[in-house]
């Protein structure tokens, strides 16, 4: 087998794979995690940076431990690039599931407090610090499976979204050349700077005017509907008794 041609890698270039964990891949994307993990053999093998990412739906919230133990799996082939740092699912906002999602959180608790111990980390990185994530426009491109290259991850799943569209793959030689550092845009909603949550993912994608330059857009845009936002406030409170069980040695 002839072995894949670099041309260039540059400092920034890194490689999402998307795995959501087990049960929950398989439900929902079917059988195809054997690609996945051959991808991650390879870029393992040719020093490429790459890390998993899952999506964790509402629905999968009882599973929980299932898909934090295959993580844990990972973590014990891939290292740091396999730790767990789910997105909620983006199409679910009710409360209805607020119950279900502190009852399966209770239950990793235990699982993350065992880990930490012996790994002086979390293996759910929601769990590794007190932060606010931003949105990560300019911090990162999406590549879709279409082949066009949108702005942000939320870009691609945006109705009529052809001007958030960057390139095509099929037309650039590298992806460091659309890299740009005056896209690095750190906003923070004034309302969220005092959120009660450890971990907050906040995309403003819905507010976007497709008639004008969706950076300027962006620059002004306010926050007016922050949908998951209990769930995050939740699990803010799972987090800080997790790290008062770790300080007192329980």
């Amino acid at each position: 087998m002839q072995k894949p041609f670099i041309k260039e890698i540059h400092t920034r270039f890194h490689i999402q794979l998307s795995y959501d964990g087990e049960p929950h891949h398989s439900i929902k994307r079917g059988n195809n995690s054997k690609f996945i993990f051959e991808t991650a053999d390879l870029l393992k093998e040719y020093q490429i940076s790459f890390s998993f990412k899952a999506t964790l739906s509402f629905d999968m919230f009882e599973y929980l431990p299932e898909i934090w133990k295959s993580y844990e799996k990972l973590y014990q082939k891939y290292g740091n690039v396999a730790t767990y740092s789910p997105t909620l699912d983006t199409t679910y906002s009710s409360d209805d599931k607020l119950d279900q999602w502190e009852k399966a959180l209770k239950r990793i608790i235990p699982l993350e407090l065992d880990f930490i111990r012996k790994n002086k980390m979390p293996l759910w990185t929601w769990f590794k610090k007190e932060s606010k994530a931003n949105c990560m426009l300019g911090n990162s491109l999406h590549v879709h499976t279409n082949g066009n290259i949108h702005i942000c991850h939320g870009c691609a799943y945006k109705q009529n979204n052809k001007n958030l569209i960057i390139e095509n793959t099929s037309t650039i030689d590298n992806f460091s050349s659309l890299i740009s550092d005056k896209y690095n845009l750190n906003l923070l909603p004034t309302k969220c700077i005092k959120c009660p949550a450890t971990y907050c993912s906040v995309c403003h994608i819905e507010q976007i005017d497709l008639d004008q330059d969706p950076y300027k857009t962006w620059i002004s845009c306010k926050v007016n509907n922050i949908n998951r936002c209990k769930y995050f406030k939740v699990f803010g409170l799972m987090s800080k008794i997790l790290r008062y069980m770790y300080l007192k040695g329980f």
